[in-house]
This record gives C-alpha cells, sequence and structure tokens, in this order.
C-alpha cells in the first residue's frame, strides 16, 4: 500500500511540474499579431466593431483604429491588461450587458490568455495590410 502511494505521489508531482513548465512556456512566449492576435480579432470581434458598424465606439480593423483618441480613453493600453477595457470587457459575467462578445461563444481560456500577454507584452500591432482586417460578409443566398 505505501508503494503505490508513493507512485501517486510521485505522479501527481511530475503532473504539476509538467503543467508548470508548459505555463511557463506559454508565458514567457512572444506573442505575434499576425499569428496569435489577428485570427482572434477577425473571428471574434470585428464584426462588429468596424467601420460600418462602430459598435461601442470602437473599431478594431486596424492599429490606427484600435488606438485612436477615444472620448472614454484608451480600450488597449499596452504594457497593462489589468488597465485595459477591452481585456475587462472580455472578463466579464456572461449576464452582464457589457460582456463581450455579447453573443455566440465567449472567447475560450487559452485565446483570452494569448491577449492578455499579448497587451502585457506591449500590444504590438503592425501598420499596413498585415494589421488591417476586414469584417467578414455573410452572404445570406449561400444557404
Amino acid at each position: 500500500m505505501k508503494i503505490i502511494h508513493s507512485g501517486l505521489a510521485v505522479l501527481a508531482g511530475v503532473l504539476v511540474m509538467s503543467a508548470c513548465r508548459e505555463q511557463n512556456t506559454i508565458a514567457s512566449r512572444k506573442i505575434d499579431f499576425v499569428k496569435d492576435i489577428k485570427p482572434i480579432l477577425q473571428d471574434r470581434c470585428v464584426s462588429c466593431h468596424n467601420n460600418e458598424n462602430f459598435t461601442g465606439d470602437l473599431i478594431l480593423q486596424s492599429r490606427a483604429t484600435a488606438f485612436r483618441e477615444r472620448k472614454g480613453g484608451p480600450i488597449i493600453i499596452p504594457g497593462d491588461s489589468a488597465k485595459s477595457l477591452f481585456w475587462a470587457v472580455l472578463n466579464l459575467q456572461d449576464r452582464d450587458p457589457k460582456a463581450m462578445p455579447p453573443v455566440g461563444h465567449r472567447v475560450p481560456a487559452k485565446e483570452m490568455e494569448t491577449l492578455q500577454l499579448w497587451i502585457d507584452q506591449g500590444a504590438e500591432w503592425p501598420e499596413g495590410a498585415a494589421g488591417a482586417m476586414e469584417p467578414v460578409k455573410i452572404n445570406p443566398s449561400a444557404s
């Protein structure tokens, strides 16, 4: 019986160390806007926050529009996710009317972690085509 308990303790220790190592690897990885952030914004944000809809006084189609002067202050504060309104609304409870996204699926934990790290790493967002996005148009006749 003692051997089984020792074996379980060793296994638990290995699993904890493995999880910590994976977490440290993710947290230490440099987030790339084009590879990591743009797909999230394109999939979950730009359909509402664009030049046509202008939802919530926020356009996420480019760096220039995302970081423009706003009456309510900046949405993304590079280097400080805790003070970024963008990060705050993503973390609101589903039932909160200000929670984002307001409909559809919530942003998965892994994507949330990526967004937080991106902001904390300085929210680098390239100018030009690399940083630009267009809202996805849904063609009702395609069904």
